[in-house]
């Protein structure tokens, strides 16, 4: 089968496409996000992309969606033209997904603060003679704990346990969330306390930092939801993974 190599601009990429791909396919395969509401049915006419030297003949989509003059300079809607020769594509910024501005405030209100992160700072007692106990029974000995009232460790932390607590100086901070011992931080760490939360919706993902003592937010991260290449919607979603194999591994991705 042949292949046709194909340039986006204004970011100089290149791709060697097979002969029949769709633009917009060769254009998700280079990272590229561009606008495809309707989830590349067609139907929206969002995905419009300028072709050159020698534009392909109009399909009836692009007759519908597009004006004559648009047409005339080789305009075309990604999603429904098809790799049929060498090309040069020019993408137009108003297309990109990626510089959309996301809302990431919103309004304050009071709550009240029950994380399930507890810190307690203790002071283990080194081994001797006479008090052999192992690491594992002296923490449980430090937190007042009722026998067999532990929590449970992960087996990664077990296994550090014993350097942890000894470059400690045996002066440690034990983290548990939900029962379950997740940390042991050196020294007393009991005023830093931090959690993550996540926003994913459908068109965007936002990520925040709490201070899980006072509340307050330290900072953000947010992006569009990178699902939003096959479709604005859940529905059109659904739809591509139905009919494209592989799209359920794809749009997990």
């Amino acid at each position: 089968m042949k292949t046709f190599e194909v340039q986006f601009q204004p970011d100089g990429l290149r791709i060697d496409a097979r002969s029949g791909t769709i633009l917009s396919d060769a254009i998700k395969a280079l990272g590229i996000n561009v606008l495809m509401p309707c989830g590349g049915e067609g139907t929206c006419g969002k995905c419009a992309v300028e072709i050159h030297p020698d534009p392909p003949a109009p399909g009836p989509l692009d007759i519908k969606h597009l004006t004559s003059e648009e047409i005339g300079r080789g305009v075309r809607l990604a999603c429904q033209t098809r790799v049929d020769r060498a090309m040069s594509v020019l993408i137009s910024p108003g297309m990109r997904v990626l510089g959309d501005k996301i809302l990431v405030d919103g309004l304050k209100r009071t709550f009240d603060l029950d994380p399930s992160v507890i810190k307690t700072y203790t002071e283990l007692p080194e081994p001797t003679l006479e008090d052999q106990a192992s690491d594992l029974f002296r923490i449980e000995r430090a937190l007042n704990l009722p026998d067999g009232c532990c929590p449970d460790f992960d087996i990664d932390l077990l296994r550090e346990l014993y350097s942890l607590i000894r470059e400690a100086d045996f002066k440690v901070t034990t983290v548990t969330a939900n029962g379950r011992m997740i940390g042991i931080e050196p020294g007393n760490t009991v005023s830093r306390k931090y959690g993550i939360a996540f926003d994913i919706g459908t068109t965007t993902v936002v990520g925040t930092v709490l201070d899980l003592i006072t509340g307050r937010e330290l900072a953000h991260a947010s992006r569009l939801n990178g699902q939003v290449i096959h479709g604005e919607d859940t529905i059109s979603r659904i739809k591509y993974v139905m009919e494209n194999p592989g799209g359920r591994e794809e749009m997990a991705k």
